[in-house]
């Protein structure tokens, strides 16, 4: 998607701002730095008319965009900057409010010109943050009654209640809206809602890939600090828990849970037993993580997993009965839940293949089937908003999507989703913005 559509480069636009787009247009291109020193830039020549257009309205911040787009001669493709995960010539900055697309190409013998081509320039939906993968503190700020994230890195542990975030935005994301309602749904009961927000707790940041023009990028976040190295960092901060004897309850939440799996499997042989796990709606498979908890000794909570009965984000760990078996294998304390998830995954299984479907094709089939199966007697404008939960599951966005929230009930999620969006046609609307930004090419 090229926002800012077609036409030939303005160059008077751009010589405002110190630039002069130069040479021919037969490669689709136009040179749009002359600096002597780094590699030459270059945008298409399809967005160039609109973008300069852009700038000679947007002032001092034209004119901010136009000195980053120089600098790319030397910055491009490095640290602060996004990456393809299936393209390595394909990169992106955020630059102000603009997301700046490029694909770096280097010199051939065939005369190709190398340097740096700008290939899409769209609004930024996503501003990412500045926070590395790694420990954090979470408190309750009373007097506005809200979470917030104090942003320097900890490097032991020093809460009864730590969290590993899944999908999210960013940390204060997961800090201020995601977390908080699952680490108090886990352990209300032993350490008293009123308890985890006087101590606050520790949120193990995972930051996730960024998808945006129907691409994941690795984000600047993750190029700092790698999945393996993550993964050492939090089995230090658990071995180090462990060594002190401090009792600690751990939330793993969706995605978090490869981090995890990755952390046990490099703390193989070491006991691990003054920690306890809870799953919130665990991805990856959960039935072969399950062992690996069970060998390393970590106490399993109680409850061990729990999904929004909306949440079709891993349609296998709804349904797998080897999972009811695995934790059958814990011991007599836990013969009774598993007995219940046997049951709740037999319940399940009259929407799995819909969910399965939705899986690989993003939602739509999920939501209809899902409604089909359970459609008789049920108002209307109940089928549709247990569908726009389902199509939420591949949504980025707290406000909407029950993989976020798996202790609320589908009424609880429905004036959740209905205080921060509105009823009826206004959640549908925000729901398929959200999908658009996530998704759209």
């Amino acid at each position: 998607m090229k926002v800012f559509g077609s036409g030939l480069a303005a160059s008077p636009a751009m010589e405002v701002h110190g630039f002069k787009a130069m040479g021919d247009n037969s490669n689709g291109y136009l040179l749009i730095s002359d600096a002597k020193d780094g590699r030459k830039v270059y945008i298409d020549a399809a967005i160039a008319g609109k973008f300069a257009s852009w700038l000679a309205r947007s002032g001092y911040k034209g004119s901010m965009v136009m000195s980053r787009l120089a600098q790319l001669r030397a910055t491009a493709g490095g640290l602060k900057s996004y990456n393809n995960t299936g393209n390595a010539f394909e990169h992106m900055d955020i630059i102000e409010n603009l997301q700046i697309g490029y694909k770096i190409i280097q010199p051939s013998a065939d005369n190709r010109r190398g340097g740096v081509y700008i290939t899409r320039i769209d609004f930024a939906e996503h501003a990412g943050g500045d926070v590395t993968p790694g420990l954090y503190h979470v408190d309750y700020k009373t007097d506005e009654e809200v979470w917030g994230l104090d942003k320097k890195e900890q490097f032991q542990i020093r809460r009864t209640n730590m969290a590993v975030n899944g999908l999210c935005e960013d940390a204060e994301v997961a800090a201020r809206d995601i977390m908080p309602g699952m680490v108090n749904g886990a352990y209300k009961d032993i350490s008293g809602s009123q308890g985890i927000k006087d101590e606050g707790f520790g949120l193990f940041y995972n930051p996730r890939p960024l998808y945006s023009a129907g691409q994941q990028w690795k984000t600047p976040q993750q190029k700092q600090v790698s999945f393996e190295v993550t993964a050492n960092k939090l089995g230090n901060l658990i071995l180090a828990s462990q060594k002190e004897g401090r009792d600690t309850q751990w939330v793993i939440h969706g995605d978090g849970c490869h981090l995890f799996r990755k952390t046990l499997l490099r703390l193989q042989g070491q006991v691990l037993d003054k920690h306890t796990v809870f799953f919130a709606a665990p991805k990856g498979n959960f039935q072969t993580l399950l062992p690996l908890v069970r060998g390393a000794g970590l106490k399993l909570h109680k409850d061990v997993f729990k999904y929004h009965p909306h949440d079709w984000s891993q349609p296998l760990n709804r349904v797998n009965p080897r999972i009811s078996k695995e934790i059958k294998a814990f011991g007599s304390d836990y013969k009774e839940v598993a007995g219940v998830v046997s049951l709740n995954m037999q319940r399940s299984s009259t929407t799995a293949i819909a969910a399965l479907m939705s899986s690989a094709t993003g939602g739509f089939t999920l939501g209809l089937g899902g409604l089909s199966a359970g459609a008789g007697g049920v108002g209307m404008a109940v089928k549709a908003r247990a569908l726009r939960n389902m199509l939420a599951n591949h949504a980025n966005d707290s406000t909407l999507n029950p993989h976020m929230h798996p202790f609320k009930s589908i009424d609880e999620m429905d004036m959740h989703v209905r205080s921060e969006n509105g009823a009826g046609l206004s959640s549908f609307l925000k729901l398929a913005g959200s999908l658009r930004r996530e998704y759209a090419r």
